[in-house]
């Protein structure tokens, strides 16, 4: 996710989630079946 300092990452074959690292944590921002999992529907 270009510019934003976000990254994401495939669950299974039909889910994805996109996280931030933060210090030593992530942060989740959403997950969910790949277009919702990245936020576009």
């Amino acid at each position: 996710m270009e510019g934003l300092d976000l990254f994401e990452a495939r669950l299974d074959k039909h889910n994805r989630f996109v996280y931030k690292a933060v210090d030593e944590e992530l942060w989740l921002y959403t997950i969910g079946p790949h277009d919702e999992g990245l936020g576009k529907k």
